[in-house]
């Protein structure tokens, strides 16, 4: 094998041909095998010589702690293997962050052409190991090497200090096929109007559990998000995707307060490991028409409120739905909840396309629970023992109410406005016979209201 030669600057193709990038040398077969290296020509990384082969023969380069290495093909190819994936004819993998143009990049870290300004914009190895190379090729950036990686807090944000007002960074896209990164910190991406997609398939926890903006809160314009490995996903993450349609989040286990509230395109929720959602985790999401959360047992304050497209709700595991978890969710006709214990105050209220309740484990019902369920005719708790006060109020259309087993009809024995302004109705009503009697030997307040305003057939057990 002859030495090889030290050339300068560029790729060949061994035909006359020459490519200033990577990746323009990789789509016109220059670059062979796993990646770096050549037959018969000139091969070299942006910023560093390039190498001549003896005809007879395969050369390669690799970048070790800086250094250029010439060695045998079968030699780079495993020193490459974080670069091609396994090694063998495949894109080199990369951490690819397109912007709308090459000179954002620039203002973002300096120079985006030098792995060190990258390095040094993302901390590393402070923050991970460090990058190895970079290539450009059009408007994006391709960055080699790092693993590890925590993406700190507000790092793509130019005025962290006020990041609703700071200037664009124009980012477009993160394509993460290296799995560089597994963290992403609260608002590290947060008002980055350009964002479009995000791919991160080694990622594990998507923003701090703090009160802070969100890693990508505000990105309005995000469309899809892949992240197979998520399993934490804290306070506003994804809060005003306003765009967003697909996410991928298998293993997600905990989403935050907050985490997809205002993800106004959001149409399908298929998350079936989450066991926890948080308060307001999807607030106003109003084109949610299908939840699949067979693991979710825990629903926060405002959960599902104001997901005014929701018609069915199928949550086989869940036990606790706090306060005013599916108010005002409008067009909810079916709710299967066959695990559901305690439904917070105004839980259901304004559930206006409600029509028949069948909660089987449910026990305590909070105050306004079900008011202004407008449409609501069936009602059967038969395992319930606490409804709070005005539970059914303004429920104008119940006819049948079944409640065999309730203790605490309101918080006092008088009228607590459990079943206030329902009148004119002819109503089959089942509960426990100490009701009846609970108020100085006549019926319980509220049951007397009923009996009073309606024409009430009363079932006792």
């Amino acid at each position: 094998m002859k030495k090889a030669k030290i050339k300068g600057g560029y790729f060949h193709n061994g035909k006359g041909k020459q490519f200033t990038t990577l990746q323009d040398a990789l789509a016109n077969d220059t670059i062979c095998g796993c990646g770096i290296n050549c037959k018969n020509g000139f091969i070299s990384l942006p910023n560093f010589n390039s190498v001549s082969g003896d005809k007879d023969g395969f050369y390669g380069i690799y970048v070790s702690d800086g250094d250029l290495v010439i060695d045998t093909i079968d030699n780079v190819k495993n020193q490459l293997n974080s670069f091609c994936g396994g090694g063998g004819g495949g894109e080199p993998q990369a951490l690819r962050l397109t912007f709308d143009s090459i000179e954002n990049a620039n203002l973002l870290v300096g120079d985006a052409s030098n792995v060190s300004d990258w390095n040094t914009f993302f901390d590393l190895p402070t923050n991970g190991t460090a990058f190895s190379a970079v290539t450009i090729s059009g408007n994006t950036v391709q960055l080699f090497g790092g693993s590890d990686i925590i993406v700190k807090e507000y790092l793509f944000v130019i005025d962290p200090n006020d990041p609703f007002n700071s200037p664009q960074v124009g980012l477009v896209s993160i394509d993460d096929s290296s799995g560089s990164i597994i963290e992403v910190q609260e608002g590290a991406f947060t008002y980055s109007n350009t964002l479009t997609s995000v791919n991160l398939p080694v990622c594990t926890l998507i923003s701090e559990n703090t009160q802070q903006y969100g890693a990508f809160n505000s990105c309005i314009n995000l469309s899809t998000v892949n992240i197979p490995l998520l399993e934490e996903a804290y306070f506003s993450a994804f809060y005003e995707c306003m765009s967003l349609t697909e996410i991928n989040f298998p293993l997600l286990t905990t989403a935050g307060d907050s985490c997809f509230s205002t993800c106004t395109s959001l149409t399908t929720v298929d998350l079936p490991s989450l066991t926890t959602a948080g308060d307001s985790c999807f607030y106003n999401c109003t084109s949610l028409t299908t939840v699949d959360l067979p693991s979710l047992t825990t629903a926060g304050y405002y959960c599902f409120s104001t997901c005014t497209s929701l018609t069915t709700v199928d949550l086989p595991s869940l036990t606790t739905a706090e306060y005013y978890c599916f108010q005002s969710c409008s067009s909810l006709t079916t709710v299967d909840l066959p695990s559901l214990t305690t439904a917070g105050d105004a839980c259901f209220s304004t559930c206006t396309s409600l029509t028949t309740v069948d909660l089987p484990s449910l026990t305590t019902a909070g105050n306004s629970c079900f008011q202004s369920c407008s449409s609501l005719t069936t009602v059967d708790l038969p395992s319930l023992t606490t409804a709070g006060d005005s539970c059914f109020y303004t429920c104008t259309g119940l006819t049948s109410i079944n409640i065999q087993t309730c203790t605490n009809l309101g918080t006092t024995v008088g009228d607590n406005f459990v079943f206030g302004t329902i009148n004119g109705n002819t109503i089959t009503l089942t509960v426990p016979a100490a009701l009846m009697t609970a108020n100085s030997g006549s019926p319980d307040g509220d049951i007397a209201y009923l009996q009073a305003n309606n024409t009430v057939t009363v079932i006792t057990v």
